[in-house]
C-alpha cells in the first residue's frame, strides 16, 4: 500500500513538473491598435510524418530554426483593414470578423502601409514561421493534441464546428503562444512562393521559400474546411480572392 502511494505521489509530482516545464510565458504588445504576441526563437521539426500519405508536399520532416518575431494575436479584422487601406472587401461582414476576399498582394500592401504608419517593419509570416508559431512547442497533429474532435474548443473549422462563415476573432481558445484562430476561421497567406519539393532542399536557418514560383503558400484551414493540422500546406495563385482566405501580420523583433 505504501509503495503504491509513493508511486502515485512521484507520478503526480512528475506530471506537475512536466506541466510547469511546458508552460510558455505569453508576452504581448500593441502597435497601431493591433495586438501582437512574441514568438521566441527556436528550433523545431517542420512538416508531416510519413503516415500522412496525402501530404507528400509537406515531407520530409526536417529541422528548422527561426529567429524571434512578433505575430498578430488575431487575424487582421475588417475594421483594421478598413482603417489602413480604406476598403471593405469581405463577403461575411463584421468589424471584428477577419478580413477575407483579399489577394496576396492586398495582404502585402496592408503590411507595408501598416508598417509605414506605425514606423515598424511589418510583413506576412514565412511558411516556416507560421508553422512554428502554430505548433507553439507541440509535436502533435494539432496544437491542442491529436484529437480532431477537440477542434470545437479551438477553431471555427469546417462543417462540424462552424456554419461555413467567419466569426469574430478571439472567441476560441488560444494556443500556448497566445495566438487565436491560427487554425480555422480563415486560411492565411504566407510570404513564400510554393514548390512541391521545397522541403527536400529547405535551408535550416530561417527558410524563405523558393526564389520564384507561380503560386503562394496558404496555411491554417478555415470555417469552410481545409487540412486543419499544424503542418498542412496549400497553394494558390497570388491574385486569387475568396471568402475564406485572410492573413495576420508579423513585425520584426525584438
Amino acid at each position: 500500500m505504501k509503495k503504491s502511494l509513493i508511486v502515485l505521489c512521484v507520478v503526480a509530482i512528475l506530471a506537475a513538473w512536466s506541466s510547469c516545464a511546458k508552460k510558455i510565458e505569453v508576452k504581448e504588445r500593441e502597435i497601431g491598435g493591433m495586438k501582437f504576441v512574441w514568438i521566441p526563437s527556436g528550433t523545431y521539426t517542420m512538416g508531416s510524418p510519413e503516415k500522412e500519405e496525402y501530404l507528400a508536399d509537406a515531407r520530409p520532416q526536417h529541422e528548422v530554426t527561426v529567429d524571434g518575431f512578433w505575430m498578430g494575436k488575431y487575424e487582421v479584422t475588417q475594421k483594421q483593414y478598413h482603417e489602413v487601406l480604406g476598403a471593405k472587401p469581405s463577403l461575411f461582414k463584421g468589424d471584428s470578423n477577419p478580413v477575407e476576399t483579399v489577394s496576396w498582394g492586398d495582404a502585402v500592401n496592408f503590411c507595408k502601409r501598416f508598417g509605414t504608419k506605425n514606423k515598424v517593419t511589418a510583413r506576412l509570416p514565412t511558411e516556416a514561421e507560421w508553422e512554428y508559431a502554430c505548433r507553439a512547442g507541440t509535436t502533435t497533429g494539432f496544437y491542442w493534441g491529436n484529437d480532431y474532435n477537440d477542434a470545437k474548443d479551438y477553431a471555427w473549422y469546417g462543417n462540424h464546428f462552424s456554419e461555413r462563415k467567419t466569426y469574430p476573432v478571439g472567441q476560441k481558445k488560444a494556443n500556448a503562444y497566445g495566438l487565436h484562430d491560427i487554425i480555422g476561421n480563415v486560411m492565411e497567406w504566407c510570404l513564400d512562393w510554393y514548390a512541391v519539393d521545397y522541403y527536400k532542399n529547405s535551408p535550416r536557418q530561417n527558410p524563405q521559400g523558393p526564389f520564384v514560383g507561380t503560386q503562394r503558400v496558404i496555411r491554417g484551414s478555415s470555417c469552410k474546411g481545409g487540412g486543419g493540422s499544424s503542418y498542412w500546406r496549400y497553394k494558390i495563385v497570388p491574385t486569387f480572392r475568396t471568402e475564406d482566405i485572410g492573413f495576420r501580420v508579423v513585425v520584426a523583433g525584438p
